[in-house]
């Protein structure tokens, strides 16, 4: 946003809203707009965004191939998906490992989503992976 780009600061989360907010204020960042989204839902209208980025919460999303079937319908079609998330293992932080999704699974969930096309980089952080999906 403080590039001049347009974010959508989405979550289902009063607490993070209110605290993303201050955050804002603080910076004194232009160009966001907090959105507050149902569980079952991204929120957005059909090619709305370039880019959908999920840090952290993939795990919490119920019925997630149904989710990202809304996600890809909101995304641009030359926008992509990116995922960040920790690896299903047993890791000094993040969840414990039964709230963890492997990326197999996650790229065969994506899949029946609508997805085809992955880019996957397990080097880039010492605790999570990054699938970029198109």
């Amino acid at each position: 946003a403080d590039k001049g780009a347009k974010v959508i600061a989405a979550d289902v989360s009063d607490e993070f809203q209110s605290a993303l907010k201050k955050r804002i204020e603080e910076n004194k960042l232009k160009n966001i707009e907090i959105r507050k989204i149902p569980y079952d839902s991204p929120g957005l209208t059909d090619h709305e965004v370039d880019m959908v980025l999920i840090v952290n919460t993939y795990h919490h999303i119920e019925n997630r191939s149904e989710y990202f079937v809304k996600v890809k319908n909101g995304t641009k079609e030359k926008g992509e998906l990116v995922l960040i998330d920790f690896f299903k293992t047993e890791l000094p932080v993040g969840p414990t490992t039964d709230h963890k999704i492997s990326m197999d699974q996650v790229i065969a969930e994506l899949k029946k989503a609508g997805y085809s096309n992955f880019d996957v980089n397990v080097d880039m952080l010492p605790y999570q992976y990054i699938i970029k999906a198109k």
